[in-house]
């Protein structure tokens, strides 16, 4: 039984030291494909955010035709 409860610990230990680590080499990656990809990103963001205002206004267009 002791074994085992030791076995977990160090397991808990390994898991706790070594997720800041892998945590901050997720980001890292994570941040320099953003900035290597920023131009599509922005395009596809201003995609998303003006889509409903562009088929908002053909809508209106359409109307008041």
């Amino acid at each position: 039984m002791a074994i085992e409860t030791l076995a977990v610990f160090t397991a808990k230990k390994i898991v706790v030291d070594a997720a800041p680590i892998v945590a901050t080499a997720v980001a890292t990656t994570v941040t320099k494909e953003i900035i290597d990809h920023s131009d599509e990103i922005a395009d596809i963001a201003k995609q998303v955010v003006c889509a409903p205002f562009e088929i908002a206004g053909s809508i209106l267009d359409t109307l008041f035709k």
